[in-house]
């Protein structure tokens, strides 16, 4: 996932809400990513993730980022990269439900700030759930709050707020 691609067929497919993984490129836009980078096959695709061998996403600009390509296809079409806003732009489109994974990084706070302009932009407001899911959670949603106050929160991966049905009904 986090490909537009993927994003789209599931739209199109009858899906209610799309997760996604966010990073901040060098220049300061959220690209939608699990990992912290990319790792390139020989041919200069991406590929799966290696720990000990990727290019960082936070030292790479947007535009670099929208040039690669992933390493396989869906439907037969080459998968790139995706931008939060782009996510948010197909979310707004189709009514569907922004459910996002706030990440770790060091750079969280400029994160925190650019995916609530974004969210303001398209209007997401009522329609966006943030995972947050370490165990220091409490300064992030401070971060997140600053900047948009009354998002819908949840600790999956912490067993406390599972993201279930009546959940993402809520924030619908």
């Amino acid at each position: 996932g986090n490909t537009e691609m993927h994003f789209r067929k599931g739209m199109e497919s009858g899906f209610n809400a799309f997760k996604a993984d966010m990073r901040l490129s060098k220049d300061g836009e959220v690209i939608l990513c699990h990992d912290e980078g990319f790792t390139y096959s020989p041919r200069g695709r991406i590929t799966r993730f290696n720990k000990n061998k990727y290019e960082t996403i936070h030292d790479m600009p947007l535009e670099k980022i929208l040039k690669l390509r992933y390493g396989g296809t869906f439907m037969k079409k080459p998968l790139q990269t995706c931008t939060f806003d782009t996510m948010l732009s197909l979310c707004e489109k189709y009514g569907k439900v922004a459910y996002l994974t706030f990440r770790p990084d060091p750079w969280r706070e400029g994160v925190a700030k650019r995916m609530t302009e974004l969210i303001v932009k398209h209007n997401m407001q009522n329609r966006t759930i943030i995972n947050l899911f370490w165990s220091s959670a409490k300064r992030p949603k401070d971060m997140i709050s600053k900047y948009l106050p009354g998002l819908v929160y949840c600790h999956t991966l912490r067993g406390n707020v599972p993201l279930t049905k009546k959940l993402i009904d809520q924030s619908a």
